[in-house]
């Protein structure tokens, strides 16, 4: 499939093109007040604390003593665990998880005036696989919500990484029509290899002749990127794209 970054016009865009790198950002930075929020569900089950208390005692039996949850059935504090699990996630998501956010479309109107300099950046297209790319990186579509999503105790019975993902791919349905994939990593606020092959290219209807000929004159050796220019639509609010 092909996945779509919109982005600003800048030297460090050069740079990482020329590289074939890409920036990973942590989701503090993000513009959404209400990305990677959640809520905690503290209660717990009878049948939940018993399937608790097993994996507890075959985790002590294995030699694991100082697992959190062997802890907290031995001191009877099942339920105070939440907020050392909550501790936890936060310090995952704000310093040990990057993200690279793209979409399944390159023509929307609001994104290329939010993300693209209003029409003066462009649009990477990238032929993308979902799913695990490797040990350290995963490629999932984002899941629209109007709630935040709700990690249950149980969530956390095998580590983060599932209530992480649960966290940094929910959004706000007022978002959905970004049609968002994020590319989770854990290196963060760095700058990491492509995984992505660059295929396309579009510059913005209001992208200057000279950055577009420069990006091309970058990349002249990498002759598989077909290059786009956007145009408005003559009778419509869209956007027309003509070979470049």
């Amino acid at each position: 499939m092909i996945l779509y970054k919109y982005t600003t016009y800048s030297e460090n865009l050069l740079s990482n093109l020329a590289r074939d790198k890409i920036w990973v950002s942590t989701p503090d930075r993000f513009n959404d007040l209400f990305d990677c929020q959640y809520t905690i569900n503290r209660k717990l089950s009878e049948s939940e604390i018993k399937e608790l208390h097993a994996l507890a005692e075959h985790r002590k039996q294995s030699g694991d003593v100082n697992d959190l949850l062997v802890t907290a059935c031995d001191t009877g504090n099942l339920g105070d665990m939440a907020n050392e699990i909550a501790d936890k996630l936060e310090e995952n998501l704000r310093s040990k998880v990057g993200l690279y956010c793209l979409s399944e479309i390159c023509d929307s109107l609001l994104m290329w005036s939010h993300y693209a300099d209003m029409h003066r950046g462009l649009c990477l297209g990238f032929k993308a696989k979902p799913g695990i790319i490797s040990n350290s990186l995963g490629l999932y579509p984002v899941n629209y919500s109007s709630h935040f999503p709700t990690i249950r105790l149980k969530d956390f019975l095998f580590g983060l990484d599932l209530p992480a993902k649960q966290v940094l791919f929910t959004k706000s349905s007022e978002w959905s029509y970004e049609k968002e994939w994020r590319l989770m990593t854990t290196p963060s606020n760095a700058e990491i290899d492509s995984p992505f092959k660059l295929k396309t290219i579009i510059f913005g209807a209001n992208m200057s002749q000279v950055h577009a000929d420069t990006i091309k004159a970058i990349l002249k050796d990498r002759q598989e990127i077909q290059y786009k220019r956007a145009r408005p639509n003559d009778s419509a609010f869209s956007l027309d794209f003509d070979n470049y």
